[in-house]
């Protein structure tokens, strides 16, 4: 799981999105970062292999220029700068679109449908910079391969889908919901268009998401503790559903065709979860994924479940009420760069 998040405001974006990614990505990301804004009808954008305070540091990624924008924390994985979000279309050398999830190749996804799928948006004239044309032919991959043996990122390729369906005259969101079909997954997705300037096209099926709202403009994020303290109560967008966010206001339809159970994530389960990592945190201190162990069995049987929000909506409660304390922790990565590690405490 990664994490991500964006804002559409009357302020500087990139502080914003910047702090807030700071605050989640010690949770399950922080190996890779990166940004994108929109000023202008230009798109700005930087990424690296490390954390989101090298992103400032290296890149001087609080000056991008813009009131729109969004962030993302890839967790571990293979791959250089190239295997960072944002992804994005170049057109004659400008930046079209940037595009981010949090995902896994889920039960139902079909790998060889991913590699069709590539291949397509390639035919089509979709420079994917993501390719790796180096990888070693005998190492298994769940990214799409090739017949050369080249990969490329997953989240490059529906990058590319998306801008595709864009540029054949679709919306923005209705652009995600169709590609989302197409090669669907454990996802949620966010997408900025130059010739869209005014707002963030957003998607999901069961990875987490959450909205609120400030006097200034629009939060949206992997996780609500992310949220600076005047963002109003967040919302957890549900699965299945795509839409806009824009300044003050977001739009939200279903998908027209949806492939796979999402077990769903109502009363029984958050009482349950609440109640599962207040025990376990009487323990001691605990991160994100022996928390999210707690919770799975929790959920009925599905092809995939809302954990990530469920577990999320907890800790949101919990910090709220004064009961846990949130602290990364940092420790020597594998691409050399140290990584945060969020560890819960109860209080």
């Amino acid at each position: 799981m990664c994490n991500i998040a964006g804002y559409v405001g009357t302020k500087n974006a990139a502080p914003i999105l910047l702090e807030m990614m700071m605050k989640e990505e010690g949770f399950c990301a922080g190996y890779y970062a990166g940004i994108a804004t929109i000023d202008g009808g230009k798109i700005y954008y930087e990424k690296l292999v490390g954390h989101t305070q090298m992103l400032i540091d290296e890149k001087n990624a609080q000056t991008l220029p813009g009131n729109i924008g969004i962030c993302h924390g890839r967790s571990r994985g293979s791959g250089g700068q190239g295997f960072a979000h944002p992804f994005v279309t170049e057109v004659n050398g400008e930046t079209v679109s940037a595009y981010i999830a949090n995902g896994n190749n889920a039960p139902f996804t079909d790998l060889e449908e991913n590699k069709k799928y590539a291949e397509y948006v390639k035919n089509a004239g979709y420079e994917m910079k993501s390719l790796i044309t180096d990888f070693p032919k005998e190492k298994k991959t769940n990214y799409p391969r090739f017949d050369n043996g080249d990969i490329v990122h997953i989240s490059d390729v529906l990058c590319q889908g998306i801008t595709k369906h864009v540029d054949e005259g679709m919306t923005p969101p209705k652009a995600m919901e169709k590609t989302f079909i197409e090669l669907p997954s454990e996802l949620v997705g966010l997408y900025l268009h130059r010739d869209h300037p005014d707002s963030i096209a957003w998607a999901r099926t069961n990875m987490p998401i959450f909205i609120a709202f400030a006097y200034h403009g629009t939060y949206i994020a992997s996780a609500p503790t992310a949220f600076p303290d005047d963002a109003g109560d967040p919302i957890p967008l549900l699965p299945y559903t795509y839409g806009t966010v824009s300044n003050n206001f977001y739009t939200t339809s279903s998908f027209g065709e949806k492939k796979g159970k999402i077990a769903p994530l109502d009363s029984r389960v958050r009482t349950e979860s609440y109640k599962a990592v207040i025990e376990s945190l009487k323990e001691g201190p605990k991160d994100y994924k022996t928390l999210l162990a707690v919770i799975a069995p929790i959920f009925d049987s599905a092809d995939v479940i809302q954990g990530e929000v469920a577990l999320n909506e907890v800790l949101y409660s919990l910090e709220r009420q004064g009961k846990v304390k949130i602290e990364p922790v940092f420790s020597k990565g594998p691409y050399g760069p140290d990584v945060p590690k969020n560890i819960m405490t109860l209080i």
